[in-house]
């Protein structure tokens, strides 16, 4: 038993995550990471945590979109079909910090979302890579950019998501929504 999220993801073949003595999830660490099963996992589990953002879920073309004010991303078929039923409703959409890309520096294979303009405002280097802190529509969002990537505060900077690593969740409960594989 560990409270180190690290040494718990490196050590063990299976984890449990609890929250107040409540049994939250279980499997081995790649499912925990890339499967969180709620809010509470999916931000407790990888540092930084992963980004939680409210959006709306509109029809857009005939098929499920998110939006969140004046940005609107379509998402995957395999996300279209969770969110059919929720047009109309408020979701929480994850999307992990290392999952967030600049401008032309996404990897050639990954399916990415439209240009979503963000205003940073904080970037921590670390050699390697800038936590970036920015704001997205007001709502606070970090993204783990290559240190290539020399973001100035204030300024706003075109930003992609990885479609195929979004995570949805419901809002009132925090749960997972759907058995889409991320």
């Amino acid at each position: 038993m560990t409270h180190d999220q690290k040494e718990a993801m490196t050590l063990g073949a299976r984890i449990a995550v609890l929250k107040e003595g409540m049994l939250q999830q279980v499997g081995t660490p790649e499912e925990v990471y890339f499967q969180p099963a709620n809010t509470f996992v999916a931000t407790f589990i990888g540092t930084p945590p992963m980004n939680l953002l409210r959006a709306q879920v509109v029809a857009r073309n005939g098929a499920p979109a998110l939006q969140m004010g004046a940005v609107c991303l379509q998402v995957l078929e395999a996300h279209a079909k969770v969110l059919q039923s929720r047009v109309g409703q408020a979701i929480l959409l994850g999307v992990r910090p290392q999952d967030i890309y600049a401008e032309h520096t996404a990897p050639p294979d990954a399916i990415l979302s439209e240009s979503v303009p963000a205003t940073v405002d904080v970037v921590e280097p670390h050699g390697d890579r800038n936590d970036v802190h920015l704001l997205l529509e007001g709502a606070p969002l970090i993204a783990q950019l290559s240190a290539r990537v020399k973001p100035r505060e204030g300024e706003v900077i075109p930003l992609r998501l990885h479609l195929e690593y979004l995570h949805l969740f419901d809002e009132a409960t925090g749960q997972r929504l759907g058995n889409h594989a991320d």
